[in-house]
């Protein structure tokens, strides 16, 4: 009889503490879920910034190219644009402009 008295006191001092340690592997659970997600956006977002990062080296040697081109073509329209104003020909000069744009047009597609 007195041991089932003692058994009686200490499943009544166990049982809070049992209560508590089940909440708390409940937030366990909970927190490693919440980690377990953020872990998986945190890599998404990785993934998204090497994309964006390679698309803009990408489009970065796209503007070069297409800048030295401009100073090739420009270096070369303002060369012709000399030789013709020794000539004395306007309408040899705008027709040569309009082929140095044409050229330019070329390059850029």
């Amino acid at each position: 009889m007195k041991a089932n008295i003692k058994y009686s006191l200490v499943l009544e001092k166990i049982e809070p503490l049992t209560r508590e340690l089940s909440a708390a592997e409940e937030e366990l659970e909970r927190c490693q879920r919440r980690l377990q997600s953020c872990e998986q956006e945190i890599a998404e977002i990785d993934t998204k910034v090497s994309k964006l990062k390679q698309e803009f080296a990408d489009r970065t040697r796209e503007a070069e190219r297409l800048r030295s081109g401009l100073e090739k073509v420009q270096e070369t329209l303002t060369k012709a644009e000399g030789l013709i104003g020794q000539l004395g020909g306007e309408q040899v000069g705008s027709s040569l402009s309009f082929f140095a744009s044409s050229l330019f047009f070329c390059m850029i597609i």
